[in-house]
């Protein structure tokens, strides 16, 4: 329960969370603008089309596995966001974040993308999303821990590095 307290006493602010992950929005939007330019060449040929499709998503989810999973992994837990914001990922009993919790943590984006982009049902990933906004927002505001969707599948926290290094040093 101590631990559980203490933990509390480290998370971070919404609004830190926000800018982070707007951060890393815009990164990623960057990252993949590219391909807006790319574009269908010749809407008629079916094979191009399905073809451009394939390799619109796969650079896509290169971009979420490197943003959400490769660079927190090495980093322990910080997203390019996270770290202009010091802000960091860890599993929720304060450890450092696992790779396998980061998988889950960008799982949930990833099966977003690939009904918008693969099986051409945006409306229902765009209902999808909206519900996972809507409902990480309440969560951050209601859950002892601050946590939205992707963490509670994940099992993770999002912390404030300035506010442990406080508590730490109390300790």
């Amino acid at each position: 329960m101590e631990h559980s307290k203490s933990l509390e006493n480290i998370l971070a602010a919404p609004y830190k969370r926000y800018l982070s992950s707007i951060i890393d929005a815009v990164i990623i939007l960057v990252l993949i603008s590219p391909l807006l330019y790319i574009g269908y060449k010749d809407y008629a040929d079916i094979d191009y089309v399905n073809g451009f499709i394939l390799m619109a998503f796969l650079v896509k989810l290169l971009v979420y596995v490197i943003v959400d999973i490769v660079i927190p992994f090495y980093t322990k837990g910080r997203t390019i966001g996270r770290l202009l914001l010091k802000l960091r990922i860890r599993n929720q009993d304060g450890s450092v974040v696992s790779v396998y919790n980061l998988v889950k943590r960008a799982s949930i984006f990833v099966f977003i993308s690939f009904l918008s982009d693969i099986l051409f049902v945006s409306f229902i990933a765009y209902i999808i999303w909206s519900v996972v906004f809507v409902l990480s927002i309440l969560f951050i505001y209601s859950d002892p821990l601050r946590q939205t969707v992707h963490d509670k599948v994940a099992k993770t926290i999002v912390v404030d590095d300035v506010l442990s290094m406080s508590l730490e040093k109390e300790l």
